[in-house]
C-alpha cells in the first residue's frame, strides 16, 4: 500500500488528485475517526483500520494525518511512505496566505501568526515527533521511500512513478489548489522583517530541506539512471489530463456520501459521550 504524507502547501492537493484518478475506489483520503477537526487529530492506526472496512481493495492512502510514525504498519506491514517538500520560507508564506484567503475567520496579522508554535518548522514536525531536523532526516532516509520537491515537481513525479511501480499510476496532472492571488506571499518573502521572522522560526525545516536538495534528491536522480531526461520529455508531450477521469467520480461520491459522514458521526458521538 502506498501512503502519501501530505504536508500543507507542498503540492499535496495536486498529488492527491493524481492518486484519485489513478486508483479510484482503491484510494482513500484518510479521515480521523477520533477528532472532528483534522488539524487536531493525532496519528492513529485505527484510522487506517476503519478505512479498510470501507475500502476493502485499498492500495493508496493520503492525508494530513498520514505521517511516518502513525503506526500504520500494525495494520499493513508492507505500507510504503512518500512525500513532497517545499522551500520552507515559500511554504510558510503560502500557508499564511492560504489561511487569509480561505478561512471563514481571518487569522491574526502575520507578526502574531508566525509566533504560534504550531507554524514553526512545520515540515520537520510532520516527519518527526521530536521536531528535530536530524530525526526528520532519519525518517526520510529509513522509512520514507521517495521524497519529491515542489520546485522540481515533474522530475519528482518521474521518481515517484518508478518507485511506486504500479501499472495504473497515471501522473498526468493540472495544478490544484493554486492561490487566486499571490501578493501576500510575495510581500512576506520580500519584506525584510517578515522574511527574518520566517527564517528564525524555520531553522529545522531549512536544515531538513537543504539535506533533501543537496543530498537525498540528487541521490534519487542518480538511482533513476540516464533515461530520466528522455522520460521527462515524453511526459511533457503527453501531460494533458481530462478535467475529470472516470475513476474520480465514483471515488468523489463514495468519499463525500459514505466514508466521511461515517467518520464525522463517529467522532461526534465520541465527543458527546
Amino acid at each position: 500500500m502506498l501512503a502519501f504524507i501530505h504536508i500543507e502547501k507542498a503540492a499535496g492537493t495536486t498529488i492527491t488528485t493524481i492518486l484519485r484518478q489513478s486508483f479510484g475506489l482503491s484510494h482513500c483520503d484518510l479521515t480521523s475517526w477520533h477528532a472532528y477537526r483534522q488539524e487536531y487529530a493525532a496519528p492513529s492506526a485505527t484510522d487506517l483500520k476503519r478505512a479498510l472496512l470501507f475500502y476493502p481493495k485499498l492500495q493508496s492512502v493520503s492525508g494530513h494525518i498520514v505521517v511516518p510514525h502513525c503506526g500504520y504498519e500494525e495494520v499493513c506491514p508492507d505500507i510504503r511512505y512518500y512525500t513532497f517538500l517545499r522551500d520552507p520560507l515559500k511554504r510558510c508564506a503560502s500557508h499564511y496566505q492560504h489561511q487569509v484567503q480561505t478561512m471563514e475567520k481571518e487569522p491574526p496579522p502575520f507578526e502574531e501568526w508566525i509566533q504560534q508554535e504550531v507554524y514553526h518548522n512545520f515540515m520537520t514536525k510532520k516527519l518527526a515527533v521530536s521536531g528535530r531536523a536530524d530525526d526528520a532526516i532519519e525518517a526520510l532516509e529509513s522509512r520514507v521511500g521517495c521524497t519529491g520537491l515542489v520546485e522540481r515537481f515533474d522530475e519528482s513525479l518521474m521518481l515517484l512513478r518508478r518507485w511506486a511501480d504500479v501499472p495504473q499510476f497515471d501522473i498526468r496532472y493540472q495544478p490544484q489548489n493554486v492561490a487566486p492571488r499571490d501578493e501576500i506571499k510575495k510581500y512576506l518573502l520580500r519584506d525584510e522583517s517578515t522574511r527574518k521572522a520566517m527564517i528564525e522560526t524555520n531553522q529545522e525545516d531549512l536544515k531538513l530541506y537543504n539535506h533533501v536538495v543537496y543530498e537525498l534528491f540528487p541521490r534519487q536522480l542518480a538511482e533513476y539512471g540516464p533515461s530520466l531526461q528522455a522520460d521527462l520529455d515524453a511526459f511533457h508531450r503527453t501531460n494533458a489530463p481530462s478535467p475529470l477521469y472516470p475513476r474520480q467520480l465514483p471515488s468523489l461520491v463514495y468519499r463525500h456520501a459514505i466514508y466521511r459522514p461515517a467518520a464525522r458521526l463517529t467522532s461526534a458521538l465520541r465527543r458527546a459521550a
